[in-house]
C-alpha cells in the first residue's frame, strides 16, 4: 500500500517506497479532504502573510467533547509550515539551534498532515477530568499510538 496525500490525491512518496502491511491501520477510516464548496465555516484563518504563489492548506476541526469525530468546520494552515512534500530531519546528539528545531516541527506537522494524521480540535475542554477519557477517545477515533496535544 502506498502513502497518499489526502488533499492532492497524488502519492506523497515515490512509487518504490511502500508501507509494510503490518504498519497499516485498516480500522482507521480515511477522512475525506475538505471540499472547496463546504458549507462548514472556516473557524480560523491564516493571519500571517502568505506568498502570492501559495495558498493556505485547509483541514478539518474536530472536538474532544464527544466520542464521535463530527467535523465542526475548517482551519486554514500556513503553506510555509504545512508544506508538501516533506523531508525527514537530520539526527543530532546535542541541542539544535532554534532555526533547526523550528524546521523540525514544521516537517513533523507537515508529515502528519500529509498522512492524514493531523487532527485539529476546537477546544481542549473535555467533559471529565479523568485522563482515561482522553485515552479512550484516542483509541475510539483510531488516532494512533502517539498523540501530541498542543494548545496555542
Amino acid at each position: 500500500m502506498q502513502l497518499a496525500s489526502s488533499f492532492s490525491g497524488e502519492n506523497a512518496l515515490p512509487a518504490n517506497v511502500l508501507i509494510p502491511s503490518n504498519l497499516v491501520d485498516h480500522a482507521r477510516a480515511k477522512r475525506p479532504p475538505p471540499p472547496s464548496d463546504s458549507s462548514l465555516p472556516v473557524l480560523r484563518r491564516c493571519d500571517a502573510a502568505v506568498p502570492v504563489h501559495l495558498s493556505p492548506v485547509q483541514t478539518w476541526v474536530e472536538t474532544l467533547e464527544r466520542r464521535d469525530s463530527k467535523q465542526l468546520g475548517l482551519v486554514d494552515l500556513h503553506p510555509d509550515v504545512f508544506a508538501v512534500p516533506t523531508r525527514g530531519p537530520t539526527s543530532f546528539y546535542y541541542m539544535l539551534p532554534m532555526k533547526v528545531r523550528v524546521q523540525g516541527i514544521k516537517i513533523a506537522l507537515s508529515s502528519k498532515l500529509t498522512q492524514d494524521c493531523l487532527h485539529v480540535v476546537d477546544t481542549l475542554n473535555i467533559p471529565t477530568p479523568d485522563p482515561q477519557y482522553l485515552m479512550d477517545l484516542i483509541r475510539y477515533r483510531h488516532w494512533g499510538e502517539s498523540v501530541l496535544i498542543v494548545d496555542v
